[in-house]
């Protein structure tokens, strides 16, 4: 049932609810590190 629900719900919508520092706690340094590297070579 639970997951029926989020299925209709914005991921973007969903993402305003945390804050930053918990998006990032699942993942590893590697990931951020290589998104970080992409943001700053795109911008």
């Amino acid at each position: 049932m639970a997951e029926s629900a989020l299925s209709e719900l914005d991921p973007e919508e969903v993402l305003q609810y945390y804050a930053p520092e918990d998006r990032l706690k699942g993942l590893d340094s590697a990931t951020i590190e290589a998104w970080l590297v992409k943001q700053r070579r795109d911008h």
